[in-house]
């Protein structure tokens, strides 16, 4: 229960808990800041168009789970989908104030092309990349440490 409040005030602090991801966020217009969004999704809705799949929607909810795992990976310098509090992508969406069905991690990755393109040689990331279900997302990167948040 502890981990859960710490990560509650950081995902509050961050302009992106369940009551204030919606405000504005001083230097941050509409809420949570997303560091590489138009461009990490953007890629992403490129491969999706080529294949004839909709493009995903951003979820500022989404955007604070990605930031905070992002942020994580980045200051442990490891790479996996339970941050060092021994959260899930799932328990990170509902401390954000939404829901996930999805998250791709890329870890080492100089640009989010070579994110994206890390994602599509794992059949297991592309699956949920290019899910047609998938209708929005959050992404973050902080250093070399990409996550995508992907909702149905």
């Amino acid at each position: 229960m502890k981990t859960l409040a710490i990560l509650a005030v950081l995902a509050g602090a961050l302009g992106c808990g369940s009551k204030s991801y919606s405000q504005s966020v001083p230097g941050y217009p509409g809420g949570c800041p997303s560091f590489g969004y138009e461009e990490i999704i953007g890629l992403i809705n490129k491969e999706r168009s080529a294949r004839g799949i909709n493009a995903i929607g951003i979820n500022t909810p989404l955007m604070c789970s990605a930031r905070l795992l992002s942020a994580n990976l980045f200051q442990s310098k490891r790479c996996s989908h339970t941050d060092t509090f021994g959260q899930s992508p799932w328990q990170r969406a509902q401390i954000c104030g939404g829901n996930a069905n999805g998250e791709i991690i890329a870890c080492g990755q100089r640009t989010a092309r070579e994110a994206v393109d890390a994602w599509l040689r794992s059949p297991g990331h592309a699956r949920i990349m290019l899910d047609p279900a998938m209708t929005s997302a959050g992404s973050w990167r902080e250093g070399n440490y990409y996550v995508v948040v992907f909702k149905r």
